[in-house]
């Protein structure tokens, strides 16, 4: 008889955890026919994650995980951006239905107007109620095209957590955490709001994916944590996503065959891409449409978007490195490029008018015709430099807020159009001149004051050259420009 770590099952339910002659089966899981794990996380040692605030007023954070341990992962392809060095590693895995929570991070109240209480324990995504649906929206609209969407955006939450509680139960108390405290502006986070995501982040770089659902379930893990990153640090979230589609690529093909997963894997291909455009990287997965037309909380009618984009992504990255294209190969491709963007238009399936509302109809055509200009604006700037075919441009550029304000004079007072930062971004680089509430109209931005500020800043220092009567590519500019972050 020899005494080791309990395993999970008896570390849950305070169980005396007994093997016998070295078998890797406890008696109390042989008893009662469960799987015997050990992977849940180890308390971390050490000093707790620390943030460091930096810039003018303190203006910027910084979160690290750091620890005196060794890393039990054996990727090779960590980003810089992601910490020190980390501890113990973690493993998803089904817990045969056993629901593990963190009732200290969801119990917590934000004051003010935004009082729903959406996951007060991670039972409740188990459960559906009008209020219960009422209170995710409320809580994630930023993400979301339209309320219709949240059943099956919560199916597919609700699927990956049940694929690995131990991972994914810090960064989900995060995000909600995170969220609501974005609405009511209460200043900096600090220390213990960021320790969850600091977790998450380790868990991330420690974790192993050795099959489907630990795929699935890495994969809510990372554009969750990316997604936080945005709305508190604002440090590296397209790292982020970057690292966790590299880690599951082997799965994407049968995670993407599955509409069931579609709510967590088009998100990610999605923000990669569009913020691979303006980086002139290639994105990590190229995303196919199956047969039918898919319809997504965040990328609405543009899945068939992302094929066209990420083509532009290659021939604008080929042209970038100035090694695989000639500069006339690459011009006969952005144009064949850019007579697939003027043909397309957006497909929605039989049902669109039956399922969506009016005004989730209005939003994602308004959607998918503000990205189709900004692909347009991009091949355009790939091919003429600022001062030649600026008049183009800046037609492309008022195609995109003329869409918008048409969106938003259909609606109510106050309305806001999600997920186009990237759209009016693109823009806002060809018109110096845009109003103050149309990025006040933009739920992304408004809820991420320092993302805001970075893309102001390379925003400024494009203009600064413009005025300068720079001559020079725009993606040049905003490759030598300050660090920024595009939401979708």
């Amino acid at each position: 008889m020899t005494a080791r770590r309990a395993c999970d099952r008896c570390y849950r339910y305070k169980e005396k955890c007994v093997f016998q002659d070295d078998g890797k089966t406890c008696t109390p899981c042989k008893r009662v026919g469960r799987t015997c794990t050990t992977l849940r996380s180890l308390p971390r040692q050490g000093r707790r994650p620390t943030s460091k605030r930096l810039g003018p007023g303190s203006s910027v954070q910084v979160w690290e995980v750091t620890s005196t341990t060794t890393a039990t992962s054996e990727s090779t392809s960590t980003p810089s951006y992601v910490g020190a060095s980390v501890a113990g590693g973690c493993s998803p895995t089904i817990y045969d239905n056993e629901v593990y929570s963190n009732d200290a991070h969801f119990q917590t109240l934000v004051p003010g107007p935004y009082t729903y209480r959406f996951q007060d324990n991670l039972n409740e995504l188990f459960h559906s109620s009008p209020k219960i649906i009422e209170g995710f929206y409320s809580t994630y609209d930023l993400f979301m095209l339209g309320p219709t969407f949240v059943p099956r955006y919560r199916a597919a939450i609700r699927q990956s957590y049940i694929c690995s509680p131990v991972l994914l139960q810090d960064i989900y108390a995060a995000m909600f955490n995170a969220c609501k405290r974005a609405r009511v502006g209460s200043g900096a986070f600090d220390v213990s709001e960021l320790a969850p995501g600091a977790m998450s982040l380790r868990k991330l770089r420690t974790t192993r994916v050795g099959g489907l659902q630990d795929a699935l379930a890495m994969l809510a893990l990372g554009q969750t944590l990316a997604a936080f990153d945005y709305l508190t640090v604002c440090v590296g979230p397209s790292l982020i996503l970057r690292y966790t589609l590299s880690s599951i690529r082997p799965w994407y093909e049968e995670l993407g065959g599955d509409a069931t997963f579609d709510p967590l894997t088009v998100g990610p291909i999605f923000w990669d891409t569009v913020s691979c455009l303006l980086r002139r990287e290639i994105p990590i997965l190229q995303f196919w449409p199956r047969e039918g037309h898919i319809v997504h909380h965040m990328v609405g009618l543009c899945t068939t978007l992302l094929p066209i984009f990420y083509d532009l992504c290659v021939v604008i990255k080929r042209l970038k490195n100035r090694s695989s294209y000639s500069w006339s190969e690459g011009n006969a491709r952005i144009r064949q490029i850019e007579q697939r963007l003027l043909s397309w238009t957006p497909k929605a399936p039989h049902d669109f008018i039956s399922t969506f509302s009016r005004q989730e109809i209005l939003a994602m055509k308004a959607q998918a015709q503000m990205y189709r200009s900004a692909g347009l604006l991009i091949a355009h700037r790939t091919l003429h430099p600022l001062g030649t075919g600026d008049d183009l441009a800046t037609s492309y550029a008022n195609t995109i807020i003329f869409e918008f304000t048409q969106y938003q004079t259909s609606m109510e007072p106050g309305a806001g159009l999600h997920n186009v930062a990237f759209p009016i971004f693109m823009a806002s680089l060809e018109i110096l001149e845009i109003p103050k509430e149309v990025w006040k109209s933009i739920p992304s931005l408004a809820l991420a004051p320092l993302c805001f500020a970075k893309m102001q800043a390379l925003r400024a220092y494009v203009w600064a050259e413009r005025r300068a009567s720079t001559t020079r590519f725009m993606l040049d500019l905003v490759d030598e420009g300050p660090y920024f972050v595009v939401m979708p």
